[in-house]
């Protein structure tokens, strides 16, 4: 009786081991899949950061390559610009002193001209002077010879013919008119201009 009981008891024990042994296979089972499922998600998203990687990496390829580009587009317009500014700077330099030397040989030339303009009008102005005061003489010594003609004339009527007379006017008429064609002052400054 006390064996059949041992029996039985040893028996019980054995399906609870058997029964505890199911649960830990089945609670490894369950453990093996979840490691499973998580070894598959986390190859997925290695996957997924892998492939996110290579995207990025292309970007930044990308990105890397066109700012090279536009560097180098930024600096050609730069030395552009710079060449650019550097010639104008040039063709402004040499525009004022071409101006600078133009407006130097028109003033040069002005004042020559102004020069010979005072100068010929100082010449005219002596001259007229000149001929001024020749004329005055002329003038005088005509008076003189008209008053010794008259004289002459009341003191000698025979010994002077008319004729004679009419000679000696004519004469006097010429040096006066030769006199008086003499080149004005106005006539003067046209040449000089001229």
């Amino acid at each position: 009786m006390a064996a059949e009981e041992e029996t039985q008891r040893l028996r019980s024990q054995l399906r609870e081991r058997d029964e505890q042994v199911h649960q830990a296979a089945q609670a490894g089972l369950d453990l093996l899949n979840q490691q499973m499922e998580l070894q598959s998600r986390l190859d997925e998203q290695r996957v997924e950061m892998t492939n996110a990687l290579e995207v990025l990496e292309q970007e930044k390829y990308s990105l890397q390559k066109e700012v090279v580009l536009k560097t180098r587009m930024f600096e050609s317009l730069q030395s552009d610009i710079e060449y650019l500014k550097s010639q104008q700077r040039r063709q402004l330099e040499e525009q004022q002193e071409h101006l600078e030397r133009s407006c130097t040989s028109a003033l040069t030339e002005l004042n020559n001209k102004l020069l010979a303009l005072q100068s010929a009008l100082e010449e005219s102005q002596l001259s007229k002077k000149q001929l001024e005061h020749k004329l005055e003489v002329q003038t005088e010594t005509l008076n003189n010879k008209m008053e010794e003609l008259r004289a002459l004339n009341e003191n000698t009527q025979s010994s002077m013919t008319y004729e004679m007379m009419e000679v000696k006017l004519k004469i006097m008429e010429l040096e006066t008119l030769k006199v008086s064609r003499a080149p004005s002052i106005y006539g003067g400054v046209s040449l000089c201009l001229l």
